[in-house]
């Protein structure tokens, strides 16, 4: 019975493995199979595969009898394999444009990425060739390209047709990247308390300042409104900050060695969250004019004018003055 459960669960992994288009059109999986004892599935990622064929053909290229060569093909086809090995340290692989059905080659995809054989192409005798065989044969196959430049150049570089074929890799259907949808009714302990101690403050600081006015002086009015003030700032800006973030989308890489979709979107909301943050911005921003404006107007009443006008209506009757006098006077 054991068994049979084992059997039932390793069957779609099994019908995965063999259903996956192969990586090469010469040698199929061998690198894969060769590199890691098992032939791949769709949980294995296109780079993965992609670095692993390259890898598995630049070794057997190394190692292959080329004494039937000349010397300067011998020389050219040496830098040829150190292109090889850097193409594949870069790392920046075309996509699959032409088929979501079938693995396919791309000799240079819409983003400009180039294939490994359009690389070593474009490093030797320049990217206008490689961009002239892309017109013509963009999605085909080396085997199938009846070109005379490219012959010439295999011919240069001391590399056969069929070794450039088995450089050559085919590319999966671009897979679109996965969605995450995360819904927290949590509002994080953290901001909780932060929340809750600067509604406090704010209803405590607003209440001694206003409500006690016989027991506290002016000037104690004036610096607890002061205070009052400074933490209504800060709860304004805390709820801002807490609504912006009680929302958010950002996208998490994907590891290639790990997985085949590139990259996942994650769309995070905290509806509790966003609510305790209307609340912060509401009370801060009530409490910031309030208290404000209160301890402007203590303000005034504890520092008199710095110019004082004061005015009288003088009337001294006499024969050569009948008509009443109005005095000003300033003090600073």
């Amino acid at each position: 019975m054991r068994f049979l459960y084992l059997v039932i669960l390793l069957l779609p992994l099994n019908l995965s493995a063999r259903n996956i288009d192969p990586i090469n059109a010469v040698i199929g999986d061998e690198s894969f199979n060769y590199t890691f004892d098992r032939l791949p599935n769709v949980y294995d990622s296109e780079t993965l595969r992609i670095i692993t064929h390259l890898k598995y053909v630049l070794q057997n290229l190394e190692k292959t009898d080329i004494s039937n060569l000349t010397e300067q093909q011998k020389y050219n086809r040496a830098i040829l394999l150190s292109h090889l090995a850097k193409y594949i340290e870069i790392g920046n692989f075309p996509k699959n444009e032409f088929s979501n059905i079938s693995n396919r080659p791309n000799f240079i995809d819409s983003n400009g990425n180039i294939c490994a054989v359009g690389f070593l192409i474009a490093e030797t005798i320049g990217r206008e060739t490689a961009e002239h065989l892309n017109a013509q044969y963009q999605f085909e196959y080396i085997m199938n390209m009846d070109s005379h430049i490219l012959d010439q150049w295999l011919h240069e570089y001391g590399l056969s047709r069929l070794e450039a074929a088995m450089i050559q890799p085919a590319y999966g259907p671009v897979l679109t990247p996965s969605t995450k949808n995360i819904s927290s009714t949590e509002v994080g302990w953290d901001y909780g308390l932060l929340s809750a101690g600067l509604f406090s403050s704010q209803a405590i600081l607003t209440y001694t300042a206003h409500s006690n006015k016989r027991e506290h002086s002016l000037k104690k009015r004036y610096w607890l409104s002061i205070a009052a003030t400074t933490v209504s700032a800060v709860s304004l800006y805390t709820g801002i900050e807490g609504f912006k973030n009680s929302e958010q989308n950002y996208r998490k890489e994907s590891n290639p060695e790990v997985t085949i979709i590139p990259y996942t979107v994650y769309n995070e909301k905290y509806p509790r969250k966003k609510i305790i943050s209307l609340i912060n911005v509401g009370a801060g921003l009530f409490s910031l004019v309030y208290n404000g404006l209160q301890a402007f107007n203590y303000k005034a009443d504890m520092e008199p004018p710095r110019i004082r006008i004061y005015s009288s209506l003088q009337y001294i009757p006499n024969e050569l003055d009948p008509i009443p006098s109005l005095s000003l006077s300033y003090s600073f």
